[in-house]
């Protein structure tokens, strides 16, 4: 028998939107199972926690996040293939937990049997790149991308997303909402593209790169610059460091010395770079 991973977030009592009820371990079934489109009547959950999108996903603090095991030779019905939703009759709870718990089960579970594939997509998945070549990526909403070899790149294109990279060369790249991209180290760049995102570096000639409205471009090293491309964003450089704010039909450019001081939080006017009190 050839088995998937089906990962379901239930409501704090293990039932699920229709009111199945899940055990904390165990056999489950769906009450009102039918082979058809309808992802009521069956249970339903992400195939081996690989999505993009939160919309079928309980994301709330009581959320009991949990992996069924089902027979995949029967009875799985693809319901929505950009999220990679499905719905089946019935299957083994293997495990109950949160969003990391869950993810980390998936992850080891393909692991030990040498199963091919991008955990960076597990939902709520910590990526950790430990291997030269490699780079952590995350497409999951809420997930965080951690990378620490020399040269490679931390990526999350998720909602609120983490990224981080801490050697020399890396990038951090934070493509969604709410995310943050953080680098700790010389040479590195840290882009974060989002409404209240926020770009970290420090390190000599590093940089900041910021998209998104309340954003900030944070680089505290020497040398470093902090590109702003939206109105109304904050920016921050260290020693000999420039900013550059570039909204609408104008491009303001300051430098550590020529009127702008090191470490002091700069936002732009409509004609000049301002300090922040």
């Amino acid at each position: 028998m050839q088995h998937a991973l089906v990962l379901a977030t239930l409501n704090a009592d293990m039932t699920d939107a229709v009111g199945n009820q899940y055990p904390s371990h165990g056999f489950v079934s769906a009450r009102n199972f039918k082979p058809d489109q309808d992802i009521f009547a069956g249970l339903h959950g992400v195939l081996w926690g690989r999505t993009g999108g939160c919309s079928h996903l309980k994301d709330e603090e009581d959320s009991k996040w949990t992996v069924i095991k089902v027979d995949e030779t029967r009875n799985i019905i693809l319901i929505d293939e950009l999220n990679n939703i499905v719905k089946f009759e019935d299957g083994l709870v293997v495990h109950v937990g949160d969003r990391k718990t869950a993810a980390d089960y998936i992850v080891n579970y393909r692991q030990e049997n040498q199963m091919e594939g991008d955990e960076g997509h597990i939902a709520g998945s910590i990526v950790k790149a430990i291997l030269p070549n490699f780079d952590a990526l995350n497409h999951a909403f809420r997930g965080r991308s951690i990378s620490g070899i020399a040269g490679l790149h931390a990526i999350s294109t998720a909602l609120r997303g983490f990224s981080l990279a801490t050697q020399p060369a890396s990038n951090a790249i934070c493509l969604g909402t709410n995310g943050t991209a953080t680098t700790f180290d010389d040479d590195a760049h840290a882009m974060a593209f989002g409404g209240h995102s926020t770009a970290r570096t420090c390190g000599k000639r590093s940089n900041s790169i910021v998209l998104g409205h309340g954003s900030r471009a944070i680089c505290t090293g020497e040398s470093c610059i902090a590109l702003c491309l939206a109105a109304g964003c904050e920016a921050i450089v260290g020693d000999r460091g420039s900013i550059v704010m570039i909204s609408e039909d104008r491009i303001l450019v300051g430098r550590v010395g020529y009127g702008i001081e090191s470490r002091c939080v700069y936002t732009s006017t409509e004609n000049s770079l301002v300090l922040v009190e």
